[in-house]
């Protein structure tokens, strides 16, 4: 239970830093006054957000025997997977605006976009938080809800004749 409770502080974590990054992104783009735009930065954390949530909701409920655990197991290594395939999509934003300021001429010296620094945070801050909360989906996966062994099984009474 205790890997749990780490996993979802790694969850939380990591949510706010993606949160974190979508505010920021939003506030350095200089032209966010189109609805596609803003959607584009607000449905990621949103929708990841409630899968979080429902992944916590059914994983810290469940006390049920191997076949049950063994498929929670499996649906975290794949949250995991989910995650840290979306952080590499951010960190591929941020990469590419870094290629993009230092391929022109001077490094960039003379690039001047208001709020260019705000946008490569917030790029940052989304990948970092989906990584981070791809270490809490994973190790979610590594805890397992058995049925209490403390608990004995209630014994058929004897027969009697």
């Amino acid at each position: 239970m205790r890997s749990l409770r780490f996993s979802l502080l790694l969850l939380v974590v990591g949510f706010i830093g993606v949160v974190a990054g979508s505010i920021t992104w939003m506030v350095g783009f200089v032209g966010l006054t189109t609805g596609s735009q803003l959607v584009s930065q607000i449905a990621p954390p949103l929708g990841y957000g409630l899968v979080g949530l429902a992944w916590w909701q059914w994983t810290s409920t469940v006390k049920a025997g191997a076949g049950v655990a063994k498929a929670m197991r499996r649906s975290s290594k794949t949250l995991a997977l989910a995650s840290a395939i979306t952080a590499l999509c951010y960190l591929a934003y941020l990469y590419g605006d870094l290629r993009f300021r230092y391929a022109l001429p001077n490094n960039g010296a003379n690039f001047d976009i208001p709020h260019w620094n705000l946008r490569l945070a917030g790029y940052g801050s989304a990948g970092v938080g989906f990584l981070i909360a791809a270490v809490g989906f994973w190790i979610g996966s590594t805890a397992t809800h058995q049925p209490d062994s403390l608990t004995p099984e209630p014994e058929l009474a004897p027969a009697t004749s």
